[in-house]
């Protein structure tokens, strides 16, 4: 095989090997968490796959070791988080999509013991499917 012939062989390999894996790859989508309050706030989503609303707090501690500065919003702010569009699709057809916020005093000043118990929760999003999440612009806001 010469030069050229081997050359054509790569460039064909090449666009098969990518031309297939774009179909292999999902989609990201962006759900703006938007915070329409002075006050500066936490937020934790969670995909919860269960028939089931779940309308408790997990029990696992999600601040242990100090809040994330990810997770922490500034008042008047927003942050754009990504989703892969197929397990959040899947997760709606199976569950629900939540958020929760929390006033960052409470969270710094309270244990998570106290805040599940006390439910101490400033907002919870619940999203039940996709059209949910279309009508709300894929925005979550607070209040």
């Amino acid at each position: 095989m010469n030069r050229f012939q081997r050359f054509a062989v790569f460039i064909i390999m090449f666009t098969t090997i990518f031309m297939g894996c774009s179909n292999d790859i999902d989609d990201v989508i962006g759900i703006s968490i938007v915070n329409n309050s002075n006050v500066e706030l936490v937020f934790y989503d969670i995909n919860n796959k269960q028939s089931q609303l779940d309308t408790s707090i997990r029990e696992n501690n999600i601040w242990e070791g100090g809040v994330s500065d990810w997770y922490i919003m500034e008042s008047y702010s927003s942050k754009e988080i990504t989703e892969i569009k197929s397990v959040l699709e899947s997760t709606l057809s199976q569950g629900w999509y939540q958020v929760y916020f929390f006033i960052h005093d409470t969270v710094k000043n309270n244990s998570w013991d106290q805040i599940r118990e006390q439910y101490m929760v400033a907002k919870r999003v619940d999203i039940g499917t996709w059209e949910d999440l279309e009508a709300m612009n894929f925005t979550i806001s607070y209040p």
